[in-house]
């Protein structure tokens, strides 16, 4: 079964309570968007997502590759701080490495930061590890 690992990423931020620079460690996973042969330029950095039920794009994301924005089913995403967020539905290409598939994400004006979530992304690998102490994802397709 081929594998693909990836290094979680740090970042850095400064903690509200007492000052201090610290980081945090995230699972950035780089993803290149592919819409009717039209690539994005670069991959991605997108947070692979354990909680999010779909792919969650910046709709700039999409229009880079000609995406009508607004022409995709309109849906509505509910997250944390009970935000909704208006988004409309395309069928993309990912390519993770030299591993691909066609799904489904979802692009809003209001997302700024790439979410990869278990619908549109997870289903398609036989299976992802977390490894939090080292700081390494798996992706096993």
């Amino acid at each position: 079964m081929p594998v693909i690992k990836f290094s979680y990423t740090p970042e850095v931020f400064i903690n509200q309570e007492t000052g201090k620079v610290n980081y945090i460690y995230r699972p950035l996973i780089p993803t290149r968007l592919c819409n009717k042969h039209i690539f994005s330029k670069f991959p991605v950095n997108c947070l692979l997502d354990s909680g999010a039920d779909k792919n969650l794009f910046p709709a700039e994301w999409g229009e880079m590759v000609r995406l009508k924005i607004k022409s995709g089913k309109e849906v509505t995403h509910y997250g944390i701080g009970k935000k909704d967020i208006k988004a409309y539905r395309h069928k993309v290409k990912l390519y993770i490495g030299v591993y691909h598939f066609e799904t489904e994400a979802d692009f809003s004006y209001e997302q700024q930061f790439p979410l990869l979530g278990r619908e549109g992304f997870f289903k398609y690998f036989e299976r992802i590890t977390f490894r939090e102490k080292d700081h390494i994802v798996t992706l096993e397709y």
